[in-house]
């Protein structure tokens, strides 16, 4: 899958779980309607990959259950996070490493 449109709905998924924990209805729809529009687009217009949508709205939800931003930071998010920060920057460079390497060859 190639765009931005997971990390577009894992924000979505995240903010859908603040609205729901924080008590905030008008945050929780709204997200909830863009949600909703833009997945029944995504079945009109083709070639999109709803199947990336809804991974990243269910994968924003849960990491956002996870690290709760309703709670004071504790020990194991400063772990968490720098781990996903060596994983996207592992990602990154294979990336390039592989790019690079389609160029010359």
């Amino acid at each position: 899958t190639v765009g931005a449109s997971a990390s577009i709905f894992g924000l979505l998924g995240a903010l859908y779980h603040y609205g729901q924990k924080s008590g905030r209805h008008l945050v929780r729809a709204q997200v909830g309607q863009w949600a909703l529009i833009m997945f029944v687009y995504g079945l009109i217009v083709p070639n999109v990959d709803n199947a990336a949508h809804a991974g990243g709205f269910i994968g924003g939800y849960l990491l956002s259950a996870l690290f709760n931003p309703l709670k004071p930071e504790r020990g194991d998010h400063l772990l968490i996070g720098g781990l996903c920060l060596l994983a996207s920057m592992g990602a990154i460079l294979y990336s390039v490493i592989r790019g690079l390497a389609l160029i010359t060859s």
